[in-house]
């Protein structure tokens, strides 16, 4: 009877053991899945708090940017129309507004600066062009001839010829009959300007011609013609 107890009681105890046992897994999973799941909700909270975040700030780096651009444009508006307005000013009328050596400058100049924007790439500006190419239809004038055929006195005309001499488009030498006498000849350099700047002056030519009109465009000679004969 006693050997039956004492078994017995071993029986139960090992039962009690396993159970203990069994009892401490089952604890230590649920620890364990109870750990790992507040992760996995707060993994979804961060997620789920990312995206509006990421959004707002993206709205946010665009708003700027488009307001920037608004305003560029809106002073840009402002800008031009100041100009706008300064192109259609008018200035109250003088008793002088009629002047002839007034207006025939204002025109001399606006053509003038058409035709040194066409010759500038052949190194020359349109007064020189006019110089080199009467110096080439006399061929080896003097000083004296070459000042009459363009109408301007020797002082001028000096002052004119000395960047064209100094350019080495143009020589000065002595006569060969008079040694006092000064003659003008073109050199290689000033033929090779001169021959690459006449097609651009051409083209400036039939642009003018063209907004006068060939009848207006003769008259308008004719009519230079007689004020330069003016004494």
């Amino acid at each position: 009877m006693a050997k039956r107890k004492a078994a017995t009681k071993k029986t139960a105890a090992k039962k009690s053991t396993a159970t203990k046992s069994a009892t401490k897994r089952k604890s230590t999973t649920t620890t364990k899945t109870a750990a790992k799941s507040p992760a996995k909700k707060t993994t979804a909270r961060k997620t789920g708090s990312s995206a509006p975040a990421a959004k707002k700030t993206t709205a946010v780096k665009k708003s700027p940017a488009a307001k920037k651009t608004t305003t560029a444009k809106k002073a840009t508006a402002k800008k031009a129309a100041p100009a706008k307005a300064a192109a259609k000013k008018e200035f109250p009328a003088t008793p002088y507004d009629n002047c002839a050596n007034a207006n025939l400058r204002s025109a001399s100049r606006s053509i003038t600066q058409m035709y040194d924007h066409a010759l500038k790439s052949s190194g020359i500006r349109s007064t020189q062009f006019t110089i080199l190419s009467r110096i080439a239809s006399l061929e080896e004038p003097t000083i004296i001839e070459l000042a009459d055929a363009l109408q301007m006195d020797r002082t001028t005309l000096t002052r004119n010829l000395r960047p064209l001499q100094s350019g080495k488009f143009i020589g000065v030498k002595q006569g060969k009959q008079d040694k006092r006498i000064r003659v003008v000849a073109l050199t290689a350099t000033g033929k090779k300007a001169l021959k690459k700047a006449e097609p651009a002056w051409k083209k400036t030519q039939e642009k003018v011609e063209g907004v006068l009109g060939p009848t207006n465009y003769k008259r308008l000679l004719n009519l230079l013609g007689r004020v330069a004969e003016t004494e």
